[in-house]
């Protein structure tokens, strides 16, 4: 099937407006390129058709980094409490593991999001040098020391990298937008979250065991 052909019936199959886009004002446009912002629906239009052309070489698409930064997760509960009604402390090993994934800020089909998820990854970790990985399953046993008549937990926060950049859309052909012949599109202010693979920040907690669940622990007290 011709790349004219497949922007046709996407475009039509499933509400895609691209090589004939009509909604909205055209932005600003450079060396025949389309800019649109990753907010926008035509940001998701222009991801979508150019997936459904990428089988037969009409697109191909690249990620351009303009900043990078390293953070961690807010933290998690990684395994269920541990109550000691015992009169004496106790130590505990909890074994426990937990998925990390990468996110993003594009309103596309699952499939897009995959397609662009490898994009950036090869781009962020060969092009950038970065550490990135798509998906990362952190398992570990973390030992925790719980007083008398008090509960434990613990926490994990990984470390995640934050890019943010443009993808570029460039087609075999010219792709007519609000009129106008384009060579490529660029897709601006893209942002992806994603774990390192490298080890977060592991933390426990005690605090007292609540009244309604205190069991033994009321004999102790009295």
């Amino acid at each position: 099937m011709s790349a004219r052909r497949i922007v046709r019936n996407t475009a039509v199959g499933a509400g895609i407006i691209a090589g004939c886009m009509a909604m909205g004002t055209a932005p600003a446009t450079a060396a025949d390129v389309y800019a649109v912002s990753a907010s926008s629906s035509e940001a998701a239009s222009l991801l979508e058709v150019c997936q459904a052309l990428k089988p037969v070489g009409g697109c191909k698409m690249s990620y351009v980094e303009s900043e990078y930064s390293l953070g961690y997760a807010t933290p998690i509960q990684v395994h269920d409490r541990v109550y000691n009604y015992g009169a004496l402390n106790e130590t505990y090993t909890l074994t426990w593991s937990h998925t990390y994934s990468e996110s993003d800020t594009l309103s596309v089909s699952a499939s897009v999001k995959a397609s662009v998820a490898k994009v950036v990854e090869a781009s962020v970790t060969t092009t950038y040098s970065h550490t990135w990985t798509t998906s990362d399953t952190v398992s570990k046993s973390t030992t925790i020391t719980i007083p008398s008549c008090r509960y434990g937990f613990i926490t994990h926060s990984a470390q995640m990298g934050t890019t943010t950049g443009s993808l570029v859309l460039n087609f075999s052909g010219k792709v007519k937008i609000h009129g106008t012949k384009y060579k490529s599109a660029r897709v601006d202010g893209v942002r992806f979250v994603a774990p390192t693979g490298t080890d977060g920040v592991i933390s426990s907690y005690t605090a007292p065991i609540p009244s309604d669940l205190s069991g033994s622990c009321d004999t102790l007290a009295s």
